[in-house]
């Protein structure tokens, strides 16, 4: 979902009988596209939470902890992401983030050696992996 978030290139629905030149009703799809694919993913980490209070109460007071660096993984993409959408909305709004790092973590383009924040995503899925698995080994 996160990779899906993240790629450049992106198609979403204009609402039947908008003029495609529209540039507020472009702007309003395209964040509405946006919210939609946000708001799975904080409904899917919320699930992945509720497995994790489950799993924490089974093997591990602790075991929360893993899941902590994807959250904010997923919480620094989206404060990104809303300042991104800012700026597009109003040019005139004064971004708090408006920089390559904002871009590099908003849009993955780098190939994986050098995406950064990609990295840092696939490291934090990988703890709760390793987390999983090092807990399914000892029972």
């Amino acid at each position: 979902m996160i990779k899906d978030i993240r790629s450049p290139f992106v198609e979403y629905p204009l609402p039947e009988g908008v003029n495609p030149l529209d540039q507020e009703a472009n702007n309003k799809a395209w964040a509405d596209h946006y919210e939609a694919k946000f708001r799975r993913l904080f409904e899917t980490l919320a699930e992945l939470n509720a497995a994790c209070v489950e799993a924490k109460a089974v093997w591990d007071k602790s075991f929360m902890d893993c899941l902590t660096p994807l959250v904010r993984v997923a919480n620094r993409l989206k404060l990104r992401w809303k300042e991104n959408e800012r700026l597009r909305i109003n040019p005139n709004h004064r971004a708090m983030f408006d920089d390559d790092e904002t871009q590099a973590i908003i849009y993955g383009i780098e190939d994986d050696e050098h995406d950064a924040f990609g990295i840092e995503m696939k490291a934090a899925i990988d703890g709760i992996d390793e987390s999983v698995r090092r807990h399914i080994a000892l029972s």
